[in-house]
């Protein structure tokens, strides 16, 4: 977690925390579980996304799916209930593109 938090402060740190993430063989789970915490911060589940994007670990893809999944569920839902006042583009949306990005490049 204190490795996404330094990785969206400082971006030249990315290609160290990149490689300390890629010799730990249980980042891949602890990055799943951020990333599918709607507690966590959105910045730090953004780093999680990028982050198995980028050292490919394709064990999250099942949670991405999912994330990717609810998200454009729910934006469907918010524009065919337009009467309803609510903010279409919430912070939490701002993940779909990391999301569709990082899936992409697992794939």
């Amino acid at each position: 977690f204190a490795l996404l938090q330094v990785a969206d402060r400082y971006l030249a740190a990315e290609d160290n925390i990149a490689s300390l993430l890629n010799s730990c063989s249980y980042a891949g789970i602890a990055l799943g579980d951020i990333i599918t915490d709607r507690n966590a911060p959105i910045s730090v589940r953004k780093q999680a996304i990028r982050f198995a994007g980028i050292v490919g670990f394709t064990d999250i893809i099942p949670a991405l799916e999912r994330l990717i999944s609810r998200l454009e569920s729910r934006s469907e839902k918010q524009e065919r209930m337009s009467f309803i006042a609510g903010d279409i583009v919430s912070e939490e949306f701002s993940l779909l593109k990391v999301a569709r990005a990082a899936l992409m490049r697992l794939k």
